[in-house]
């Protein structure tokens, strides 16, 4: 996930936090509809 921010050190404004936070949600909502199709159940946690 943090990979895009260890190549760009250099974005280090406030919004870094949310925009980081929106991928990971969206990260997750992909990985749970992966899971899903393949009729698996998701960690209650990450």
């Amino acid at each position: 996930y943090n990979g895009f921010y260890h190549t760009h050190p250099i974005i280090t404004d406030s919004g870094v936090s949310q925009k980081r936070l929106l991928l990971n949600n969206a990260s997750l909502r992909v990985l749970e509809r992966c899971f899903s199709v393949l009729g698996l159940k998701m960690p209650e946690k990450m």
